[in-house]
């Protein structure tokens, strides 16, 4: 029998939720819950990620809320190995993962890239036009942080 891993996406765009639940919950070795905001998954005590997927851009209409940045730096406060998987819409944002094999890299502003690895980020995944074919490609991506 295989191990189930839990896997919390945090994402406020209702459509890439769909998409996102859609895509990984097809795989059936992952149990996946949502959550549109990071102060939702925060208080949800009755789920322990192995793995989180969460937008950089939550709720931007509301002042006080955290970003997936912030996010990240609360989850890894307490959980230092927690593997996370920030996704964006924005072009405008290079990272490159800890792992050497996980690498993906968007030009433009280095020193945001090294405060989202300090923060804990593995993966950055672009939301775009051709983000539906890269889905499988997140999905093995996240199978190899549980695999290492």
């Amino acid at each position: 029998m295989s191990r189930i891993i839990n896997v919390a996406v945090v994402e406020d765009d209702a459509s890439w939720l769909k998409l996102l639940t859609n895509e990984l919950g097809s795989e059936p070795s992952l149990s996946v819950r949502t959550y549109e905001t990071a102060e939702d998954l925060l208080a949800d005590e009755s789920f322990e990620p192995q793995i989180i997927v969460v937008d950089y851009y939550l709720n931007g209409s509301i002042a006080t809320a955290m970003n997936g940045m912030e996010l990240i730096r609360a989850l890894r406060a307490a959980k230092p190995g927690l593997p996370c998987i920030l996704l964006s819409s924005k072009a405008d944002l290079t990272t490159a993962s800890k792992h050497e094999d996980l690498v993906e890299s968007l030009t433009y502003n280095r020193e945001k890239t090294l405060q989202l690895l300090a923060d804990g980020a593995f993966f950055y995944f672009m939301k775009n036009s051709h983000a539906p074919k890269k889905m499988k490609d997140l999905l093995l991506r996240i199978t190899r942080l549980i695999e290492v």
